[in-house]
């Protein structure tokens, strides 16, 4: 057994603004200090991040490579614990959050915990995300064990652990991964060799979302941009990069749909090739609206529903086209080597 239990890492940039808080939580974690280490990997960051971590019982190592996988990676290295809990600068953790973590790995199945994400802020968009059918973010109300991905019940890289031995073993994470959806395809990796993902409602981190709607259709753009990236670095015919391949398909499709009834419509004065792109439209915004307007009576939110069925169509848009553009630069640049 490893002199210590868990190892947190945090991978960071530029996060002077948040780390404090963070650092701050996890001083008062309810757990023998002497068992759990924090090792905050820093991307070379320009606006004192480092010298403010310096002033706590952390260890801090500098990130070798690019990107976020690469400084996971650069965490692992550095680290002793027999698991390995993941969370983020912009993220505080309660003091129940390495507790919970161990007791889901005293099952010898489970080779990964995935917690969830609730927004720290009370902020429209803050809310807008704990509460969008979309899963940008995991909440989850039940345990659930999964043997392979699936669609919108996966964890997320602020809040994930794993058996150390088993991360080792499946090659860490892939750095050539980036953007988005790279904390996703070593999970699939891990379910594709036979090892069990646990989802955990009681691992908890309260996260800082985006506060500004035009912030969030960025985030969520980026993830394309990394949806793209992973269809063209993965090899072979892998259950995540299928979906993100049907998802783009079916995106291109109902907008070539609607740019041919558009033209047709106008052209040739045609009132039902417009009738039926207000059935194109209108159909997933009202449903959108049944969705928030249920939830909405639930959750005192119902003064939002008229909002967020748009936002989702704005982040559904955002993302498509952030695959699409990735995977158009990746053709025109060549890039079609480093799959896995």
């Amino acid at each position: 057994m490893n002199e210590v239990d868990v190892s947190i890492i945090i991978p960071v940039k530029n996060g002077a603004n948040t780390i404090r808080d963070l650092l701050e939580s996890l001083m008062k974690l309810e757990y023998d200090r002497k068992k759990y280490e924090v090792i905050v990997v820093d991307g070379y960051s320009t606006d004192g991040t480092r010298e403010l971590v310096l002033k706590y019982p952390v260890k801090l190592v500098m990130q070798e490579g690019d990107g976020l996988n690469a400084a996971r990676n650069t965490g692992v290295k550095n680290s002793k614990g027999r698991i390995i809990a993941f969370t983020d600068a912009d993220c505080i953790v309660p003091r129940d959050w390495v507790k919970n973590i161990v007791s889901c790995f005293k099952d010898d199945d489970v080779a990964c915990i995935g917690g969830s994400v609730k927004g720290l802020s009370k902020s429209f968009t803050s809310i807008y995300v704990d509460n969008t059918g979309l899963h940008i973010m995991p909440r989850y109300k039940k345990q659930k064990t999964l043997n392979l991905w699936r669609v919108f019940s996966y964890p997320a890289g602020c809040n994930i652990a794993f058996r150390r031995d088993l991360l080792i073993n499946i090659g860490l994470f892939n750095e050539a991964i980036k953007y988005g959806y790279d904390d996703l395809e070593l999970i699939e990796r891990l379910g594709l060799n036979g090892y069990k993902i646990r989802l955990e409602p009681n691992v908890i981190v309260f996260h800082q979302h985006r506060n500004s709607i035009i912030k969030l259709i960025k985030q969520t753009y980026r993830y394309g941009r990394g949806a793209g990236i992973l269809i063209r670095k993965v090899k072979g015919a892998r259950p995540l990069k299928i979906w993100l391949i049907l998802y783009l398909i079916g995106f291109i499709v109902a907008i070539t749909l609607l740019i041919v009834l558009l033209i047709t419509g106008i052209l040739f004065n045609n009132k039902l090739s417009l009738d039926i792109i207000k059935i194109i439209v209108l159909t997933p915004l009202t449903w959108g609206l049944i969705y928030y307007f249920v939830k909405g009576l639930k959750k005192r939110i119902l003064k939002y529903a008229l909002a967020y069925p748009i936002i989702d169509l704005l982040v559904i848009l955002s993302s498509a086209i952030g695959e699409l553009q990735q995977l158009l630069r990746g053709k025109l640049n060549n890039h079609d080597d480093d799959t896995l």
